[in-house]
């Protein structure tokens, strides 16, 4: 069994001070300092609401390799923390090819190294499943 809720939204920017002033008026606060992810090659910065709801990851691309190098600014996901068993998680998702994964088992350095997946659902929209499990394989 698993049970999954929306953790972040999260969104491509080429500049974090410009986009920070933004957030700041709409009632967000900087969390932390700005994570380094040299597995995806970008800059990562969180906001979380003053008055409670959900956090939003502002994240800047840091080269050419980067995974959003060449997606365009603006909304590039929604992430799910998902509990219990990943597995039957992915296939209910998968089923009627709601959705295809792109990314197994990415290791998060801004969540202490938890484990994420990616998958691009139907209607385009990439979501990111942040986990506990390690090993699984896609199935396409």
């Amino acid at each position: 069994m698993y049970k999954s809720s929306l953790h972040h939204i999260g969104i491509i920017v080429d500049d974090f001070v410009i986009m920070r002033k933004v957030f700041d008026r709409m009632g967000y606060e900087q969390i932390g300092e700005i994570v380094r992810d040299d597995i995806q090659r970008n800059l990562l910065m969180f906001l979380k609401n003053k008055n409670g709801g959900t956090d939003i990851e502002l994240i800047k691309p840091l080269d050419r390799d980067s995974t959003v190098a060449k997606a365009k600014i603006g909304l590039h996901h929604l992430c799910f923390e998902v509990e219990g068993e990943i597995r039957e998680f992915h296939d209910k998702l998968t089923a009627d090819r709601y959705a295809r994964f792109v990314m197994l088992n990415v290791k998060a350095p801004a969540f202490d190294e938890r484990m994420t997946d990616f998958a691009c659902v139907v209607g385009g929209l990439y979501v990111e499943f942040l986990h506990d499990e390690g090993e699984h394989k896609n199935e396409e």
